[in-house]
Parts: structure tokens; sequence; C-alpha cells
């Protein structure tokens, strides 16, 4: 098996947002979208309550058990936003109209007949991130991304590294030539219609923080397939691949910069649950190589999110500056008997003081603890959240309530639109519970 070899080096997110000029021309959208749906009255008086997440210079600092999205929404749901907290934009419906928000408004397309999460296939995870991107195939007829990456000629691999080096390695250009490189890498509206809907929105300017999400470079490396089916991160020149996805991220918080001051990147990486297992095929340093890199790209603001359980010691010393995990498990009901990946975690994460020393590190721990289920409560969800906290505190780990953020789980495109609304509705109760709970003012 060939290694992947990808460069460590820190890096200082520069400042320079894209201007609307460069924005303006991956635009596609024509017919404004109809308001159809409003989170509950309790819901936006909660979210009015909430402590903000606190950034300092553009860096955060702390979470403060506020609210966070991650992933897609369902038929009907975008861009949900809490006042003043963080923006998040996601995958969902497209067509005639898009999905689009104010700071309580959610926005409905104009079909409401697709029974599908995102805008087409275009909008799926993996085929979201692939333009610009050398060696991928996209195959119209199956829907999907392929990679041929013996296709990649020396000329286009020296063009990447040259980006790359030019963009994250302090290489002699200015804020303005570095723009005109992520061009190259740029997402166009009808691949990621609801970040440009976060965008058109006036939302982030309200907001505390804007976050942004990419495909992550383990996980997109291991779900695309050559045409014989082996994952690709296994090819030499899949190094040249990863770059290109890192300046993909780069564009995207360049652009969201132009919205807000305070931009958090997250990197999505279900396949870590899987990831480190022999039948992968791959060595732990190119793993670790990889998510170094990749958090070293997504700057002092950047985050992990995997949805399931995993190396929790390797991801926590990945030098990401948060960690989002699902909590609840397989079959949640409200109750700690039944949240097995929060048990999972707290019996594994403070191994070798691994915990602690991100924490310590001024680390941020994402806690996915708002399920997709109408039957659990809000008090139920709260009561799991501090139990949490309670059972690593007997395990010897110090947890400051500031550095924590709360999630739904993900898979919420998945479900339908009364169970993600009744989720969303739920989460700034639960944060403004438990910042009640912890003393967080």
């Amino acid at each position: 098996m060939a290694e992947t070899e990808v460069d460590r080096f820190d890096v200082e997110n520069p400042q320079m947002a894209l201007p609307p000029s460069a924005i303006s021309t991956l635009r596609t959208r024509e017919t404004p979208p109809q308001p159809v749906f409003l989170l509950s009255p309790e819901a936006q008086e909660a979210a009015k309550q909430l402590v903000k997440p606190t950034y300092t210079d553009g860096t955060l600092i702390y979470g403060n058990c506020s609210p966070e999205l991650i992933g897609s929404s369902p038929l009907g749901l975008g861009n949900i936003v809490y006042p003043e907290t963080t923006v998040t934009w996601t995958q969902h419906p497209g067509g005639k109209g898009l999905v689009l928000v104010d700071r309580s408004r959610i926005w409905q397309m104009a079909d409401p007949s697709s029974n599908t999460a995102r805008s087409g296939y275009l909008e799926n995870m993996y085929t979201q991130i692939v333009q610009g991107v050398p060696g991928m195939v996209l195959d119209t007829a199956a829907e999907k991304v392929i990679g041929d990456l013996d296709s990649i000629s020396p000329e286009t691999a020296s063009r990447v590294e040259f980006d790359f080096a030019a963009v994250f390695q302090e290489l002699p250009f200015d804020d303005t030539e570095i723009l005109k490189i992520l061009e190259k890498y740029a997402m166009t509206e009808a691949f990621a219609s609801g970040l440009y809907c976060l965008y058109d929105s006036g939302s982030g300017v309200q907001a505390a923080a804007a976050k942004g999400q990419s495909t992550g470079v383990v996980t997109f490396g291991l779900k695309v397939t050559d045409r014989k089916l082996k994952p690709i991160i296994h090819h030499p020149q899949y190094n040249i691949v990863a770059k290109a996805l890192m300046l993909k991220t780069e564009w995207q918080r360049r652009m969201l910069l132009a919205i807000n001051p305070n931009v958090r990147m997250n990197a999505d990486e279900p396949y870590l649950v899987s990831a480190w297992s022999q039948q992968m095929g791959l060595k732990g340093e190119t793993i670790l190589g990889l998510l170094h890199t990749q958090q070293a790209v997504l700057g002092p603001n950047g985050g992990v999110h995997c949805c399931g359980i995993t190396d929790y010691q390797a991801l926590l010393e990945s030098g990401t500056k948060v960690v989002e995990l699902d909590l609840t498990g397989d079959a949640f009901d409200g109750s700690w008997e039944s949240a097995n990946y929060a048990q999972r975690f707290v019996g594994v994460a403070p191994y070798d003081d691994g915990l602690q020393r991100f924490l310590n590190k001024h680390g941020q721990l994402g806690l996915g603890i708002v399920p997709f289920n109408e039957n659990v409560s809000a008090a139920e969800i709260t009561q799991l959240g501090l139990r949490i906290l309670e059972e690593l505190k007997q395990k010897g780990v110090t947890v400051d309530p500031r550095q924590l953020i709360i999630t739904p789980v993900c898979g919420a495109g998945s479900e339908t639109l009364e169970k993600a609304a009744d989720a969303f509705n739920k989460l700034p109760l639960v944060c403004r519970q438990m910042q009640r709970e912890l003393g967080i003012k």
C-alpha cells in the first residue's frame, strides 16, 4: 500500500474575506423562496436568553454551552439561526426555490414535493466538494464521484502543491493574489445551496460566529473509490487530492469571513469510526498525518465531527480545537442506560489523560446529545449532558463547562420534518438549561 504523506505545519489564517465580485459569478438562483415555518415561541425565547460563545480577535475562547448545528437538514428546514450564537450552513432541498433563514424564520423551497434532504446528488457530502479537485470524475448517470487519480498529470500535481504552499506556507504572496488562487477551488451555488443561502440571509452579521463544514480528508479518501472499488486514499496521488480539498475548505472560510469575522470550520469525519480498523488497511500514522494537516489548515477554530464510537485518544491528539461527537446512541430513550455512545466515551476518553490534556489546551468539546426523538424531553436531554460531566468528574477529568458546545446528533437530513423541527426547537431549551445549571453567565 502506498503511504500518504501530508506536511505538518502551523497556520495562522489570514483574515481577508472573499469580495462580493468573487461570489457573484458562482450564482444560479433566481426565484426567491417563501417562508412557511417558524421556530416555536418557546424556542425563540430561549434562544434570545442564551449566553453566546466567546471569541477574541476571531479566535474561539469558550463555547459556553451554546448551540451549533451539524450536517444536513430535512425537507423544509434550512440554516436555523439562534440569535447571537453561531450560524451554520447545512445541506438542504433545492429546486425552484432554496432554503433561507433570518434570525428566527425558516424558509421552505418552492417545490415541497421532493423527498430529498439536499439539492439533488450535487449536494451529497462527497460530490459537493469535487469541483476543482484533480482526479475526480462526476458520474452523472450513477450520481456519484469516481476517483481517477492516475489521470493527475505531473503538471497538475505541481500546480496543486504550489497553490497549497502559496496559501498555507507563507510564500511571498499578498492576500489579493491568494484569493485569486483560491478561485480555482470555489464551490458554486449548485453544489452548496445552503452556503449561499446563509451568505444571502444577513444572519451572519447578527451572529456571534459563522460555522462552515466540509467533508474530512480521511472520510473522503475512504468513501470515494476508483473504478475497481478501491478507496482512493491508498493511491500515491491522494496527497494531491487531500491538498486540493483543504484549499476548497479555505475558500469556504474566506467566503464566510465576508459575513462574520468569527469563523469556525469543521471537518465531517464519519469514517473515523472505522478508519483505524485493520480491514481499512491504513497505518495509524497515515490517518494522524492527514488529520494533523487538516486541523492546521482549518485554523485555531478548527473542529472535527465524528458520528460514532472512534479512537477518542487519537482524535483528541490530532491538533483540533473542537471535537464534536454524537453521544446518545442507537436507541436513546432519555435514560442513561440507553446512551451507549456516552457510556463508551466516558469509559475510554479519560484514558492516559488524553481528554484532560485536550481540555487543558483550551480545547472545546461538542456534546451531540439532542436526538431526533419526539418522545425524549428537553429536561431528559439536559440530564444526559449533566450526567456525562459527572461521570467524567468521577474519572478525574475536570471540565470547565464554558468549554462545551451543544449540538443535535447527526443525520437530520434523513429525518422527517417533524422530528427535525422538534430537535431544533429543543436545542436552545437544552442549552439554556445547561447554562443555568452550570452557572454560565
